[in-house]
């Protein structure tokens, strides 16, 4: 994730689900399951907040041509081993056993 600077602003979830044209709810749950766009709290307990470039990268990821198109069938994937979801790229997945 990128650091946040001036051009690069932070949204809180209701700004970023507006921005993504979703509900608050649904991207918490994307959050939740680690679907989502990356996020970051900048305390232990802290709030969360999305910059505005990785929720431009996560919308542009799941870009399709037509509705037939099966690029949204990899979110529902999951490792059989460790259960973490394959639709996010290979680095950021832990290690399998």
């Amino acid at each position: 994730m990128t650091k946040n600077n001036d051009d690069d602003p932070s949204m809180p979830p209701k700004v970023a689900a507006a921005f993504l044209g979703m509900s608050v709810k649904t991207l918490a749950h994307y959050r939740t399951k680690g679907n989502g766009p990356l996020f970051w709290k900048p305390t232990k307990n802290g709030r969360i907040y999305y910059l505005r470039s990785e929720l431009v990268r996560w919308r542009d990821s799941r870009m399709m041509k037509s509705t037939s198109d099966r690029g949204m069938v990899m979110e529902t994937m999951r490792c059989p081993k460790c259960r973490q979801s394959l639709a996010r790229p290979l680095d950021q997945l832990g290690d399998c056993e």
